[in-house]
């Protein structure tokens, strides 16, 4: 029934046999012409400044031509998925032209990075540049809106002058709205001088939505809101998953609460994890981690949310508030009688320099009645103002007075925990010390030099997906460890700097790449552990537990030294599992027993076939689409009957009447 696709087939079949050079039974598979750009999945779109070409371009090649060059609102619209869209020209503060100006809406998954050789790509808001072009009506608004259920990757741009007054997120908006979903991931990246009512650089999970965003070695810089001047996150009944890990926000204010980070506002819930990040010079103007009187970094649960916020080794300095000058947690104001339900977990973090205006109480710290507070190997050099049932203290804290760890009798001490005034005296300045963001060192002398004694037990902060893993002091280190957010490199603790592949149902087998893999102890896919094998130092096989379809987990090592530290490189996304193959006829059910003859096989899911047999034996196959697949008859026994099966990534293929081959 298929002569002509069996002489087309024949002839191509022949031509990849003689390519491949008989190797073994397996797929062979057609390689795609080479062609123009188009907008399917995997394709770069290169966007250029605005002005000065086509108004209708089809497709956005590398190099500028006439009639074909796209400015980046143009690519975005022909975006369909996957797609990486590049931008060709580098910013520069006095020629406005070379920057990307206006307001963009992302309406599918893609990733915006400079093209190759392109440093420091500018994308402007115009909301303060008088000096700029806005090429709309109007640029007010975020610079980014980003659509449902997209999930958009930035690298190594900066997005400024973002304004957004009487809304959420000056440069992008994630997640915001009822039954709205998005993912934004973000790398290298700077943030300047955006702002709005919440949230003046990143807003996610607002207004009843559910955002996920993930920073990592970026800067925010002199961004403005009422309520979270860099990131809002899970406000207003929204759902709110944020990850920042190395990145610095310095020189941030809120009008009114979390001169940072404003998380679980409003009947919100959220989480954050903080790790390895520097708040440096931020101010709130009133209240701090709930409804009370502000914070200069965090503001954790308001009105009733419900945040749960995770820091590690970060440095909290010369931050300003009227209470929690750092960190305000479920703390009511006189004007409320709402109060939030947040969790802080601090661990490995330093806290020195912070500020009230007007009170004596809460430099770094102040949390309210409906708080809870966990810390473990901090160094607090100013005060605290912990309502006595809200802290749990796991100990080897370093505190200049006894409000943040022994501040009330009903409290006692945790192991290790010392007070002493030099604590908060011999410390260094601000500066980079060796690590991804600028820290503080204790100076000699410093009684939180050497506090926590090697071989401290290993914590996490929480478990689950995203959890930040630490120990305070590996066994392999030569000397007791400081309490802060200075650290020696502990040896030889595991890192994960990639997965093959990224994504897959339960039961992938997934390559997991890094260093310092030798002695592993366990493989976590999020909080689940799995099946590993140790194959090098830098090189695990791992198998995909039963895992929930959805959002990206950490995939974390643990070895004898500590656990790996979570980044953007150790994501895998959970996905349904493909249906296994079913085969329903053949193009012919007879053939020479000889076999070599080459035969149409039809029936559904073939992609990403992974074997076909002819009974027992197995055969060569080229898969045409996900309903038929070209397939080289094996040698088989005269008069014998066989099935004819397809394997796949979920199965093999289950006899039927339409599967069978008769060799003559």
């Amino acid at each position: 029934m298929a002569l002509q696709p069996f002489r087309r087939v024949g002839t191509y079949a022949a031509g990849l046999l003689l390519a491949t050079g008989l190797v073994g039974a397996g797929s062979l598979v057609p390689q795609a012409d080479a062609g123009a750009a188009s907008t399917t999945g995997g394709t770069t779109l290169y966007a250029y400044p605005t002005g000065g070409f086509s108004s209708t371009p089809t497709s956005c090649p590398q190099i500028s031509t006439a009639g074909s060059h796209c400015d980046l609102t143009q690519a975005l619209s022909l975006a369909t998925g996957a797609e990486t869209v590049a931008l060709a020209v580098a910013g520069d503060e006095s020629n406005s032209a070379t920057f990307y100006v206006g307001n963009f809406t992302v309406k599918t998954s893609i990733t915006i990075q400079p093209a190759s050789g392109i440093v420091n790509p500018v994308i402007d808001g115009n909301d303060a540049g008088a000096d700029k072009t806005c090429p709309t009506s109007s640029c007010s608004g975020s610079v980014f809106t980003i659509g449902n259920g997209a999930t958009v990757t930035i690298d190594n741009v900066t997005i400024q002058n973002g304004g957004n007054s009487g809304g959420y997120g000056g440069a992008i908006n994630v997640g915001d709205g009822y039954g709205n979903t998005g993912t934004v991931t973000v790398n290298g990246s700077t943030f300047s001088s955006d702002s709005a009512f919440g949230g003046g650089a990143i807003a996610s999970g607002i207004h009843g939505g559910n955002g996920t965003v993930r920073i990592t070695g970026t800067v925010f810089n002199g961004d403005t809101a009422s309520y979270g001047a860099a990131i809002d996150s899970a406000d207003f009944q929204g759902i709110g998953s944020l990850s920042v890990n190395t990145t610095s926000f310095i020189n941030n204010q809120a009008g009114r609460d979390g001169g940072a980070i404003y998380s679980g506002g409003n009947y919100g819930t959220g989480v954050v994890d903080l790790a390895s990040s520097l708040f440096d010079n931020n101010y709130a103007g009133a209240l701090g981690g709930a409804i009370d009187d502000g914070g200069g970094d965090i503001e954790n649960g308001a009105n009733s949310g419900s945040a749960d916020i995770h820091v590690g080794t970060s440095t909290f300095t010369a931050n300003s508030a009227e209470e929690g000058g750092a960190i305000a947690d479920g703390v009511i104001n006189a004007q409320s009688q709402w109060a939030g339900h947040g969790l802080v977990k601090i661990l490995r973090s330093t806290f020195a320099g912070n500020t009230v205006v007007n009170q004596a109480v809460g430099a770094d710290i102040a949390s309210g009645e409906n708080a809870s507070i966990g810390i473990a190997g901090n160094l607090f050099a100013d005060g605290c103002y912990i309502s006595p049932q809200t802290l749990a203290d796991s100990g080897y804290n370093a505190s200049a007075d006894n409000t943040c760890i022994a501040h009330d009798p009903q409290d006692a001490p945790g192991p290790g925990d010392i007070v002493n005034t030099s604590v908060g005296t011999l410390l260094g300045q601000l500066t980079n010390n060796g690590g991804p963001v600028e820290t503080i060192m204790p100076e000699p002398g410093n009684p939180a030099i050497g506090l926590i004694p090697i071989g401290t037990t290993s914590i996490k902060l929480r478990s689950g997906p995203g959890a930040l893993g630490y120990v305070l002091c590996p066994t392999g280190s030569s000397t007791a460890c400081t309490a802060g957010a200075v650290q020696p490199t502990p040896p030889n603790v595991p890192s994960v700097s990639g997965l093959s592949p990224s994504s897959g149902p339960s039961g992938t087998v997934v390559q997991v790449a890094g260093t310092n893999f030798t002695g592993a102890t366990s493989v976590d896919f999020g909080s689940t552990p799995t099946l590993f094998g140790v194959s090098s130092t830098t090189l695990i096989y791992a198998l995909v537990p039963t895992c929930t379809v959805g959002s990206p987990i950490d995939v974390t090592v643990t070895g004898p030294t500590g656990i790996s530290a979570t980044n953007s490189g150790d994501l895998f996304t959970c996905t349904q599992p493909p249906p296994v193959p079913t085969v329903t006829s053949l193009s012919q059910s007879s053939g020479p027993a000889a076999g070599g003859n080459v035969i149409e096989v039809f029936g559904s899911n073939f992609t990403g076939a992974t074997a076909v047999h002819f009974g027992s034996t197995p055969t060569f196959y080229s898969v045409a689409s996900s309903t038929a697949m070209y397939v080289i008859v094996p040698q088989g026994s005269a008069g014998a009957t066989v099935d004819v099966t397809v394997t796949g990534p979920a199965g093999t293929s289950t006899p039927s009447a339409g599967d069978k081959f008769t060799y003559a």
